[in-house]
């Protein structure tokens, strides 16, 4: 009987196991559980550095979907720089960037005050790490509230990210978003873009 119920135990934890270790990056990210939810699995399998640094996408998509400014910023390095593509494409000037805390924080509460993130998801990620160095690319899929207009956006490869490693976390130095917009790539419900 002893024998039989630790065959069983080992054989569940070899599914669990294996379960986890060839599941889509996408689930393996919710599994390391960056927003502290369930008790910490990473207790038992210590998560990939893929995972750890996606997880700061995650964090940030929380971030969004509460309107939080302070956690939004609490990812990011010092000096970090928003570039936003978009500016270049609907309006035909330069592209607009906020680098540093204050100027982050700026473009946060702007976001915050025009957009209500009702869904917001990091889908389709790639995550290339050199040494300290993480380059995450993603499509953005979110449900958007906009002064009472509601869309759908869709924008396959919109965003870049680039996180340095702070210690044992990652702390985003850069964002490229809404790059897609200038290739005419992207939807809405409403046929238009916007910005993220």
């Amino acid at each position: 009987m002893t024998i039989s119920v630790m065959l069983m135990a080992l054989l569940f934890g070899g599914m669990l196991y294996l379960g986890r270790e060839h599941a889509p990056l996408a689930e393996r990210l919710e599994l390391a559980d960056p927003l502290n939810r369930f008790l910490p699995a990473r207790s038992v399998l210590r998560p990939s550095e893929e995972e750890i640094a996606g997880a700061t996408l995650l964090q940030e998509a929380d971030a969004a979907r509460h309107g939080n400014v302070a956690e939004a910023l609490r990812l990011w390095a010092p000096g970090g720089v928003i570039v936003d593509a978009s500016d270049a494409s609907l309006t035909g000037e330069t592209r607009h960037v906020w680098q540093g805390m204050d100027q982050l924080k700026e473009r946060y509460v702007w976001e915050f005050t025009e957009r209500r993130y009702e869904t917001l998801h990091h889908l389709n990620l790639t995550i290339s790490i050199h040494g300290d160095e993480a380059i995450i690319l993603d499509d953005l899929d979110a449900l958007v509230d906009t002064h009472g207009e509601k869309e759908h956006l869709h924008l396959p490869r919109t965003d870049r990210w680039l996180l340095r490693r702070d210690r044992n976390d990652w702390k985003i130095e850069r964002l490229e978003v809404n790059r897609a917009l200038r290739a005419g790539l992207g939807s809405t419900t409403s046929g238009r873009a916007e910005q993220r």
